[in-house]
């Protein structure tokens, strides 16, 4: 027997696409043993969607994004590089949403002074 209580909000993890063999590389290749992480992808109309994600790729925890087309071609000749940690930071908990105009998105995140331990230094957009 399971009981749903008051004001709870269960989530329930879905992942809805197609992958084609091998997948689709969306991040320029990072040197060795650097490591990409946490990506989030957003819709931004017109079959468009923009990745976002951690990257270690200059020894300081950085964020990069990449636009993709709906045929899974990036759209940017590079990755775009948004912000990398202040004050050896780190940052955390990368969020993005579609900011209701055909291909413009909000960014979110947030930095802490020495990870997860540490002050919060701030919530950016």
């Amino acid at each position: 027997m399971s009981r749903v209580l008051p004001g709870l909000i269960m989530v329930i993890p879905l992942w809805l696409g197609a992958v084609t063999e091998g997948g689709i590389q969306v991040s320029d290749n990072p040197p060795q043993n650097r490591a990409q992480l946490f990506p989030q992808v957003v819709e931004t109309g017109s079959g468009n969607c923009i990745v976002a994600w951690e990257d270690n790729r200059n020894d300081r925890i950085g964020i990069y994004a990449q636009k993709l087309n709906s045929s899974g071609q990036r759209q940017w000749s590079s990755d775009v590089y948004v912000t990398e940690n202040f004050d050896n930071g780190h940052i955390t908990s990368l969020a993005l949403c579609n900011d209701g105009t055909d291909g413009g998105v909000y960014l979110a995140f947030a930095n802490w002074q020495d990870g997860i331990t540490g002050l919060p230094r701030g919530i950016y957009l």
